[in-house]
C-alpha cells in the first residue's frame, strides 16, 4: 500500500533549520538535525498517515510533524544547563528521494535500528 501512495509522491528537499535537544515538551534525550516543515513534507506526512489509518488504529498525531534526523540519543535526561547549547556548525540542506521504514527495538546494549523497506519518491 505505501508503494502505491507513495508513487506520486515527489522527491523533495529539506532546508536545516538547528540543532536541537528533543524531545520537545519532554526531557530531552536525543540530539536532533531539525528541518524547517514544508508543503512538500507536509503532503507525503499526510499521505501515509491516511495510508495508515485505513489498515491499522488510528496513531496519536502531533498538529505539525518536526522534519528532522536524530543524531545521538541519550542514555539519561539532558542537565538542564545544557538546554541551551548551540553547535558552531551547520548541516546542509537534504535532497529527500526516498522514505525508508524502520523498525526501532530497544535493547540493554541500545536502540537497534533495522530498514524494513525503501520506497522511492518521483
Amino acid at each position: 500500500l505505501l508503494f502505491i501512495a507513495l508513487k506520486k509522491q515527489e522527491a523533495l528537499e529539506l532546508e536545516f533549520e538547528d540543532f536541537i535537544l528533543a524531545t520537545p515538551k519532554q526531557a530531552a534525550r536525543m540530539i536532533w538535525a531539525r528541518y524547517t516543515l514544508n508543503e512538500h513534507f507536509l503532503s507525503l506526512h499526510e499521505a501515509v498517515h491516511t495510508l495508515y489509518s485505513q489498515v491499522a488504529p488510528p496513531l496519536q498525531r502531533r498538529k505539525k510533524p518536526i522534519p528532522h534526523i536524530t543524531l545521538a540519543r541519550l542514555k539519561d535526561d539532558a542537565p538542564k544547563e545544557e538546554k541551551g547549547f548551540r553547535l558552531n556548525d551547520r548541516c546542509g540542506n537534504i535532497e529527500v528521494e526516498k522514505l525508508i521504514l524502520w523498525k526501532s527495538s530497544f535493547t540493554p546494549e541500545g536502540t537497534v535500528c533495522e530498514a524494513l523497506e525503501e520506497y522511492p519518491l518521483k
